[in-house]
């Protein structure tokens, strides 16, 4: 939780630094926000509550969030980390799980997905994906909670593109599909499996003779 606090304090006290030319279209704060403003500043504080409970907070330039935003649970708990440039999302965005630990972290450039995905549960990798433009591009990994492989595959635009293939939880291949252009072409790919079947059998007849 410390390593936590510490990365969101981070990350808050550099975009909040941040100012630059005003773009439009942005993520507006929320209605009825109260904020605090600034006079040597074009940055505005600005907080959303109901009923005595923050929701959210974060900074704003003409209307628009900008910086790092907090998002909170109905406990109060921190949920999500946004960061944002004039009303889009720039930068890191971290959402957190109820037990307070990061579920997924993200990546956006223009207010779209870019860059490293990771899914996480309870501290552990169980996700890794990449984005370009908003589109899924190159290997997409998931993993068991063991840490083993349980399936992976490869994106191009946005496309399932290549083998894709699923584990046991031993580690041992049991299927292989193939994609083009995100169109299933081959439900019969090798197995690992197969190939071991095949190969005993062949020893078997090798030895027969």
């Amino acid at each position: 939780m410390k390593r936590t606090t510490l990365l969101i304090s981070c990350i808050v006290f550099c975009f909040s630094c941040e100012t630059n030319t005003t773009s439009s279209g942005g993520e507006l704060v929320p209605l009825g926000a109260e904020r605090i403003t600034y006079e040597d500043s074009e940055v505005s504080y600005v907080y959303s509550q109901v009923d005595g409970n923050t929701l959210q907070e974060g900074n704003e330039v003409d209307g628009q969030k900008h910086g790092a935003w907090l998002t909170y649970d109905d406990k109060g708990s921190i949920s999500a980390l946004t960061t944002y440039h004039y009303g889009k999302k720039e930068g890191i965005t971290i959402a957190f799980d109820k037990q307070g630990y990061p579920s997924v972290k993200s990546n956006y450039h223009h207010d779209q997905l870019s860059g490293d995905y990771r899914v996480f549960k309870r501290g552990k990798v169980i996700e890794t994906r990449n984005y370009i433009d908003g589109q899924l591009e190159g290997p997409v990994k998931k993993y068991y909670e063991s840490g083993k492989m349980l399936e992976e595959s490869n994106y191009r635009n946005g496309q399932l593109d290549g083998i894709a293939k699923w584990y046991d939880q031993q580690g041992e291949l049991t299927i292989a599909y193939r994609y083009e252009n995100g169109e299933l072409v081959d439900k019969n790919a090798v197995t690992e499996k197969t190939i071991s079947v095949w190969f005993r059998l062949y020893q078997s007849f090798s030895l027969a003779d």
